[in-house]
């Protein structure tokens, strides 16, 4: 069986991002660790079957307890390198997820105007 691309992993397992309570109100779906070949986070959704952006609806774990947490959850992304894992779990997926979501938004605006185009056939001259 094919490991699930960590982009689409990470979509399908912080469809919410919990609000930070400082003076930006900023917004965290995941802070990470890695250890091991592996990148897990450290925040999760008490409830991960309806998640709720409010921080008292997420525990905050650390090291081994995070890592046994998202083991448990099916939350552990596996890389070849620790060197890859480490970088993932410094956001190096942030860029490629905001992309794919500024392509999605796009498909979706095209297939309202005309069904049979979607991004990667513009690209490819259909």
């Amino acid at each position: 069986m094919a490991e699930e691309d960590p982009i689409a992993m990470m979509e399908r397992i912080r469809p919410v991002a919990r609000l930070n309570f400082d003076p930006e109100l900023t917004k965290s779906t995941v802070v990470m660790q890695s250890m091991d070949n592996f990148a897990y986070p450290t925040i999760f959704p008490k409830d991960p079957d309806n998640p709720s952006p409010h921080p008292a609806e997420w525990i905050e774990k650390d090291g081994i307890e995070a890592y046994n947490e998202a083991k448990k959850r099916g939350e552990l992304f596996r890389f070849k390198t620790n060197k890859e894992a480490d970088e993932f779990a410094h956001g190096s997926w942030k860029p490629k997820l905001k992309e794919k979501k500024m392509r999605d938004v796009f498909n979706k605006m095209l297939e309202a105007t005309e069904p049979d185009k979607t991004l990667t056939n513009i690209f490819k001259g259909e």
